[in-house]
């Protein structure tokens, strides 16, 4: 926002404006998991040891 201001008093139209375009239209939470996927959980012949488990868990959001 600040830089928005910023080009806004310096007169810079166009760059103002392409900030506010690369703002998304919606949350990124949002976008991601607003809809599930259908799984085939019928097809699934591997299931999560724990050891895997706490190893998938472990991992960040975007990995």
């Amino acid at each position: 926002l600040e830089d928005l201001w910023i080009d806004l008093a310096l007169g810079e139209v166009d760059a103002a404006r392409s900030t506010i375009d690369a703002v998304p239209k919606h949350h990124p939470f949002q976008l991601r998991y607003h809809t599930v996927e259908k799984v085939d959980w019928e097809s699934c012949a591997h299931v999560l040891d724990a050891q895997e488990r706490k190893r998938f868990l472990a991992r960040g959001w975007g990995e």
